[in-house]
């Protein structure tokens, strides 16, 4: 069976127009003639109708997301059959994904702050049915508005499941390995124990969180490459350069949330997606106060030759608010000493 075309009816959904194509499925817009509205409407392709595990992984997107009830998670309406074409019915969303938004350009922090502790709030409603997504990635947001973000595709969302029993080791190098038998998940955004093929839990989300508000932040990747190897590499092996490195006004305050859920170390990031969802709520609050760390391009001032505090009375309270947020947990007080 090729491509739908307009017009075209499976049950009672008529087909409008072609939304989008992956390497598993083709989205369609369609009418629900029974109750009026527009839907979204997710099939096997061409190529993998009569794949099993492609079946299987359809419908696991429907399962998952339909024990899923959060306003940021697309909602899975049916799961139904038409011709022997399985296929899933759900939510209609008008928007962008945040990849193709945030290919114009950065996303402004207030706006990437919000749309972050969103997804947050999406995940944590997961994993605390004890599903953990697993392609959390800048293409699988959607955004429905410059104020609401929602998570698509619960296909490769699951419990546990090692990775390794599900890669093929003859398998091209690419960049989105998102195929029947290559690699679930796509690699620039997969956490380290993810790549080892380890048992996950909610924190391989986390981290890939993490990819997705660096990118969106800086317009690049925190791990990128020529192959899959050297991703790999880099996701076990390299810090990236805090994204203020990339846009110099973003506050300190972000590069150290990022650091936090980049961890190599699952035990060292966020132990909660609502913990990340608090910390970006918080920067959020105070984003709009948060002085620039600026580079000292002048010579430091030669002991005895101190600057007075007098007249600088909005820089101190400044400073005070900081230390404040920081000793209620919203940051961190670094001392730089020197001899």
């Amino acid at each position: 069976m090729g491509s739908l075309q307009s017009g075209q009816v499976l049950k009672h959904y008529r087909i409008t127009d072609k939304l989008g194509q992956g390497g598993m499925g083709e989205v369609y817009r369609a009418e629900d003639t029974k109750l009026n509205r527009y839907v979204a409407i997710k099939l096997l392709t061409a190529s993998t109708v009569e794949n099993e595990t492609a079946r299987r992984r359809l419908l696991q997107e429907a399962r998952s997301a339909a024990a899923l009830n959060h306003p940021s998670i697309v909602t899975v309406h049916a799961i139904d059959d038409h011709d022997g074409l399985d296929f899933i019915v759900m939510e209609y969303v008008e928007g962008e994904t945040l990849k193709s938004v945030s290919e114009r350009g950065p996303i402004p922090l207030p706006q990437l702050l919000d749309i972050g502790a969103q997804v947050a709030d999406a995940l944590s409603t997961a994993h605390s049915l004890n599903i953990i997504h697993r392609d959390i990635k800048s293409a699988n947001i959607l955004l429905a508005s410059a104020s609401r973000a929602k998570v698509l595709d619960f296909g490769l969302a699951k419990t546990t499941h090692p990775l390794i029993e599900e890669l093929d080791l003859e398998a091209p190098t690419r960049f989105a390995l998102t195929g029947a038998g290559i690699v679930l998940g796509t690699v620039p955004y997969m956490s380290p124990e993810q790549t080892r093929g380890e048992q996950l839990d909610g924190r391989t989300d986390i981290f890939s969180l993490g990819c997705v508000l660096y990118e969106a932040a800086t317009g690049t990747l925190p791990f990128n490459g020529p192959s899959l190897l050297s991703i790999i590499h880099d996701i076990a092996t390299v810090n990236p350069p805090p994204p203020s490195r990339f846009k110099n006004d973003l506050p300190a305050e972000f590069d150290l949330i990022i650091a936090r859920a980049l961890a190599k170390d699952k035990e060292q990031r966020y132990q909660s997606a609502s913990e990340m969802a608090d910390a970006l709520r918080s920067l959020k609050g105070a984003s709009t106060s948060f002085p620039v760390i600026q580079p000292i391009t002048g010579p430091l001032a030669a002991d005895g030759e101190l600057e007075s505090f007098v007249g600088r009375e909005p820089e101190m309270k400044q400073l005070d608010r900081l230390l404040r947020r920081a000793t209620e947990g919203a940051g961190r007080v670094v001392f730089v000493t020197g001899e």
